[in-house]
């Protein structure tokens, strides 16, 4: 926890022998409903919002049955289960949480429409067109999308196992946390398509294109990638447990993953690639401002530095300097654990009713922090943290002004809820927005101390390199509380 009005600006330079993972950047717009659907994959659960409720359902369906064409209608929540709507015109189509289940679609120009948590189990949409549709969360087992334009399609967090994309053209189409166990992509088109953090065990890439693919964290365990184009493909982090791959990725996954001259004999298909460090990913805090980024289960971080404050009088030391010690887990992909602890020992630079201060203090904190939203472009978390403070001082003034003197060691107690938002403008630059609210005591030794006091930071951080992050980072708290220390006007 800051005290008063701080501003860092900072680089942070490290090196490491892994690969950065190369972030795809998408956009969605989606509304939060009080009553939500959520979507399950690799054991991960992701809260979505509802479909908006029906709008003129019947006349737009009945329109649709007629004529075949209903381009841009409104047929969300419609009940379209087993009709011959084959060549129909649906393009720019609401049919979210519609049920489309074993309909006929063949040919059927589904451009733009919205199929957001739709019913497509069995639903036939040989040589569709669908570029540029909307697909999350859609329950889509076993549909038939062989030969089908799914150009720039968003197809994340969509369940379509055992989907049939036999000669389907998915290019620069969004598939990221999606479940397509067994699907079929023999000769399908994948060019620089995003199919992370994907379920895609069991599938098969038969003559598939994946040129510029990016596959960070997908599952590709027993796919059968044996005649796949992967050039320039991201397999970063990919579980590639008994996959057929190619030759020379193969050799490629097996000389990065055992040392020269090793005597490990286990298949190239059976290694998993290596994992960006946390170091070379989006920084989960700043200086002390913290970040909606995110450690990856398993992951550990630890860190340790000083914080230097400009002024005209020195302390002892480098000047007045806050040291600092932060270690980090992730339990899950979404939860991760941490302690910190920070320590200031110097004179203060201000006197204090008309005396030098020499001020220690001494903190720890236990937080847990929790992503409630993630993609590639947006990310929301919250974060609760308890922390306990030890203070000496010889003479000082908290936000009252109220003298406090002779303080040996003295322990109080603390707590932060903060809700950092962060926006990622590119792979490499991010901008940070944290609000909070702390918890202190109304007293201290008898004397006011800082309260409840709401507070807000931002910062940006940016990566022109994957061994550097260069980021700054402002906060002030907003009362009615505080946590600044009255200095030459106590009295």
């Amino acid at each position: 926890m800051s005290r008063g009005v701080s501003v860092f600006i900072g680089v942070l330079a490290f090196a490491s022998l892994v690969p950065q993972a190369k972030a795809e950047i998408i956009s969605r717009s989606l509304t939060a409903s009080p009553t939500q659907p959520t979507i399950t994959n690799a054991g991960q659960s992701t809260v979505l919002p509802q479909a908006q409720p029906l709008i003129a359902q019947g006349t737009a369906a009945d329109q649709l049955i007629q004529t075949k064409t209903c381009k841009g209608c409104d047929l969300s929540n419609a009940n379209l289960s087993g009709l011959d709507l084959s060549n129909a015109d649906l393009s720019g189509a609401n049919l979210s949480n519609a049920d489309l289940s074993n309909a006929n679609l063949t040919g059927a120009n589904l451009s733009d429409a919205n199929l957001y948590l739709a019913k497509l189990g069995n639903t036939t949409l040989f040589e569709a067109k669908l570029q540029k549709s909307t697909w999350t969360g859609a329950k889509a087992d076993q549909v038939n999308l062989s030969n089908a334009d799914l150009t720039e399609a968003n197809l994340s967090y969509a369940t379509m196992t055992g989907a049939n994309f036999t000669g389907a053209n998915l290019s620069r189409a969004n598939a990221s946390d999606a479940n397509l166990s067994g699907a079929n992509f023999t000769q399908a088109n994948l060019t620089q398509t995003t199919l992370k953090n994907a379920d895609l065990s069991n599938t098969v890439f038969s003559q598939a294109n994946l040129t510029n693919a990016v596959l960070i964290n997908a599952n590709l365990s027993s796919a059968n990638l044996q005649d796949a184009t992967l050039t320039g493909a991201n397999l970063a982090g990919a579980q590639l447990v008994q996959a057929n791959l190619p030759a020379d990725v193969a050799a490629a996954t097996s000389s990065d993953s055992a040392p020269s001259g090793s005597s490990d004999t286990t298949s190239p298909t059976q290694k998993d690639t290596f994992s960006p460090t946390p170091l070379e990913l989006p920084p989960i805090r700043l200086f002390n401002l913290e970040t909606a980024n995110q450690l990856k289960s398993g992951e550990l971080s630890f860190a340790i530095g000083a914080r230097n404050y400009i002024n005209q009088k020195k302390g002892g030391g480098f000047g007045r300097q806050v040291n600092t010690a932060n270690i980090d887990y992730g339990i899950s992909d979404r939860l991760q654990i941490g302690l910190s602890g920070n320590l200031f020992s110097d004179r203060l630079e201000k006197f204090v009713a008309g005396q030098q201060v020499k001020f220690k203090d001494l903190n720890g904190a236990l937080q847990a922090k929790y992503q409630i939203l993630k993609d590639d472009k947006f990310a929301i978390s919250v974060i609760g943290s308890a922390e306990f403070l030890e203070i000496r001082t010889s003479t000082t003034a908290f936000l009252s002004g109220a003298p406090l003197t002779n303080v040996q060691g003295k322990t109080t107690f603390a707590g932060a809820i903060q809700a950092p938002l962060t926006y990622s403008l590119s792979d490499q630059f991010q901008l940070h927005l944290t609000p909070g609210v702390s918890f202190f005591s109304d007293s201290f030794q008898g004397k006011p101390f800082y309260g409840t006091f709401f507070n807000i930071g931002a910062g940006a951080s940016w990566q022109p390199l994957k061994r550097l992050n260069v980021f700054a980072d402002l906060q002030a708290p907003l009362g009615p509380g505080g946590n600044s220390i009255r200095a030459s006007n106590a009295t």
